[in-house]
């Protein structure tokens, strides 16, 4: 029944939808953008060969300024270098990536990089291929690590992709990272 009332609530949700909507997509213009930092260097536990040495160094930053459903990065950048002395071989191996995204939320950043230095014994399998991590900063006694690649299927961001950096689950044994980010908490 088209009653004055029932208008009335029709068009009050219909109003309600529409600002509850352009929030979600809320613009960070006219306010400083977004910002999304993470430091650090540490050795992270090998489960494989526990007497390897694998050391993370990263230091990448963002920028959002649209938030929102899951949002993306405006700019992002960076270096992230891996190095692995691999005890039973003698040899240590190497890589550098330029990182492409940096996504944040809590204490837990999701990064992408792409490969563009190796070692000798890296160059084939590594060169310009992504790797994707995941990075949980809790301290610097208790950080975790988890990744993925280098593949040619991580896509950036890790968007559209199956392969995605696994949760945190290697434990950095010295050092750490720091997770800074003024993105408000996720939807």
């Amino acid at each position: 029944m088209n009653t004055p009332r029932t208008l009335a609530v029709v068009t009050a949700t219909a109003a309600a939808l529409t600002a509850g909507a352009s929030a979600a997509t809320a613009t960070a213009s006219g306010s400083d953008p977004k910002k999304v930092t993470i430091k650090g260097s540490a050795r992270m536990y090998y489960a494989p060969d526990p007497k390897d040495d694998v050391r993370f160094t990263l230091d990448a930053t963002a920028t959002y300024t649209e938030l929102g459903q899951d949002p993306m990065p405006a700019t992002a950048g960076g270096t992230f270098k891996v190095s692995h002395r691999v005890d039973s071989l003698n040899i240590t191996v190497w890589a550098e990536a330029r990182v492409d995204c940096v996504r944040a939320s809590g204490r837990v950043a999701t990064v992408t990089a792409v490969v563009y230095k190796t070692s000798p014994e890296l160059q084939r399998d590594w060169m310009g291929r992504r790797l994707g991590f995941t990075i949980a900063d809790f301290g610097r006694k208790n950080d975790q690590m988890g990744s993925i690649g280098p593949r040619e299927e991580v896509a950036r961001c890790l968007k559209g992709t199956p392969y995605v950096a696994p949760a945190p689950f290697s434990l950095a044994q010295r050092g750490g990272f720091t997770l800074k980010h003024d993105l408000p908490p996720m939807p």
